[in-house]
């Protein structure tokens, strides 16, 4: 189906497998020998597209049956295995997959170096991994992001990463378009942006991983942007009563993209004066979700704070 070098190995993608060899030595003579590959890696989930292979450096990404997947340059094939990088969309995106497989839809990989992005063309989808590192705990972690875009973008149907990074999209009606060209809207529409937290309990980190009943008071959010940006916050716990809830904040535009505060301090020329808002919810766990459609820039969810009761306890 398809094939493509990372580092010293050759990937080999078929349908219902990946195949990896690191070749022969270049420095003998086997021109008269009759060679076969001997794999290095083997794995069972096949690649779906003939544009599904991408090398970020150490690792080597491929679109497979159930998302995006990954494996490490530097591996024991006895006992590495791949990770699905979309774990948490994996049912939502192999259901896509399995469609678009039996009408030939569009599936392929865009790498956007620019970002640190890994885009999945998935038919009329665009989901993003960023894989970006992000510090926290002290140290760097490489979680990586999943982002789905629709729109304009998701519409495009050719793409091609030229030498300085600049991405040249087409379209199916003949449109040649440049991305991330410094506007702020997708091409003359509003961009909306939909973040979508994780489920927390308020005892991440702990070794103690009973789930006890919360209650949820106030959220106190730190945005960066360049000018006045309306955000639609809403929380939903697992509890039937007091369980959702739902509150507009305005940024005012005070803060420089790139500046955020540590404690007291604040780095950079820019002043923190985001309010704690009511925002109620009861139950073990609960789940945040941001939206806003803006075009008045660059705009950042810098970091949010909950402010709650455990069993009582503040």
């Amino acid at each position: 189906l398809t094939m493509d070098t990372f580092q010293r190995y050759l990937v080999v993608g078929g349908q219902q497998t990946v195949y990896v060899t690191d070749g022969t030595n270049t420095i003998a003579d086997v021109t008269a020998d009759v060679i076969d590959l001997d794999p290095v890696g083997l794995f069972p989930q096949g690649v779906v597209s003939p544009r599904g292979l991408k090398s970020i450096g150490n690792e080597m990404l491929y679109l497979a049956h159930d998302g995006l997947r990954s494996f490490l340059a530097a591996f024991d094939a006895k006992n590495t295995t791949t990770n699905n990088k979309s774990e948490q969309i994996k049912n939502q995106i192999a259901t896509q997959i399995a469609t678009l497989i039996n009408t030939g839809g569009d599936l392929q990989l865009i790498h956007y170096k620019k970002r640190n992005w890994v885009m999945m063309k998935i038919g009329g989808t665009m989901y993003n991994y960023n894989y970006t590192s992000t510090y926290q705990l002290g140290e760097f972690q490489n979680f990586g992001t999943i982002t789905q875009f629709t729109g304009a973008l998701a519409a495009q149907s050719a793409f091609l990463v030229r030498r300085n990074g600049d991405l040249i999209t087409g379209s199916l009606d003949g449109k040649i378009s440049i991305f991330d060209n410094g506007a702020t809207l997708d091409g003359s529409d509003i961009i909306t942006t939909r973040y979508v937290s994780p489920w927390h309990t308020l005892q991440e980190g702990q070794s103690d991983l009973t789930m006890i009943m919360k209650d949820g008071r106030y959220l106190k959010p730190i945005f960066e942007t360049y000018g006045e940006v309306k955000y639609n916050i809403s929380v939903v716990g697992d509890y039937d009563r007091l369980s959702t809830d739902e509150v507009v904040v305005t940024a005012l535009g005070a803060f420089v993209v790139g500046s955020s505060q540590i404690g007291n301090s604040v780095i950079g020329n820019s002043t923190i004066t985001d309010p704690k808002v009511p925002l109620r919810w009861r139950g073990e766990q609960f789940q945040i979700t941001i939206e806003t459609s803006s075009e008045s820039g660059n705009d950042i969810i810098n970091s949010y704070t909950v402010y709650g009761n455990v069993f009582g306890r503040k």
